[in-house]
């Protein structure tokens, strides 16, 4: 089986394109979830990898957290802060 982040990977590189044409990153930060059709990719993702019921349900909670942070990530412009 995939891991979470192989999944979440997955997931980002499936939905890519439609966020491409419509940025999604300050709904999805402003709520900090994924929208029905990306939770969607991410069900669907995480139940071709052999997750199902409860483990079904764990797993693409896990998923989808970790693509909400791949966005914040992304979308985060402060400069880093250098230590002295």
């Amino acid at each position: 089986m995939r891991t979470a982040r192989q999944m979440a990977d997955q997931v980002w590189e499936e939905q890519r394109e439609s966020w491409e044409s419509d940025d999604p990153t300050s709904s999805i930060l402003a709520v900090e979830k994924l929208n029905p059709d990306d939770e969607s990719a991410v069900r669907r993702i995480t139940a071709e990898h052999g997750y199902t019921g409860d483990a079904l349900d764990s797993m693409s909670k896990r998923v989808s957290a970790i693509v909400v942070g791949q966005v914040g990530a992304l979308s985060d412009t402060f400069p880093a802060m250098a230590g002295d």
